[in-house]
């Protein structure tokens, strides 16, 4: 019978007890299912007893994708009121934090936006010239003028 060594536990044990893994030699992972399992109930354990650490590594990890430290992200922050960069709005929404809004052309990073200011620049594929073209449809049919449009 063929069988393959966990590289954590090292015990030898059937293919199907290790995830398939296309990008490996052998074809499967190098930690059995077991293993793997142990690990992250270890992890998901670890960031329930310590919230406030976890939730420095995760600003860590975000602000790193755009190339800032957690300082530039606060003192940005600081700089925009604690608010949205749109609407002003102190809550950021959605899961809790602010989005660090970015230009996809350049990667540099334009401010820090709530939950829904995000989506919305998303859905207008951060495109003035659309986004123009809905204030001015908001405009032309705006019915609080007593019906005239």
């Amino acid at each position: 019978m063929n069988t393959l060594k966990c590289s954590k536990c090292e015990e030898f044990k059937a293919p199907e007890q290790f995830y398939v893994r296309s990008d490996r030699p052998r074809g499967r992972g190098s930690k059995c299912k077991t293993c793997i399992g142990n690990s992250t109930m270890q992890v998901r354990e670890w960031r329930t007893k310590n919230p406030e650490a976890t939730a420095a590594n995760r600003q860590r990890a975000r602000v790193k994708i755009y190339d800032m430290s957690v300082e530039e992200y606060n003192a940005l922050l600081d700089s925009q009121g604690h608010a949205c960069a749109i609407c002003r709005k102190t809550e950021s929404g959605g899961k809790g934090r602010w989005h660090i809004d970015h230009s996809h052309k350049t990667g540099k990073v334009r401010g820090l936006l709530c939950a829904m200011c995000n989506v919305g620049l998303g859905n207008f594929y951060d495109d003035a010239a659309l986004l123009a073209g809905a204030i001015k449809y908001l405009e032309v049919t705006d019915d609080s003028n007593d019906g005239q449009r």
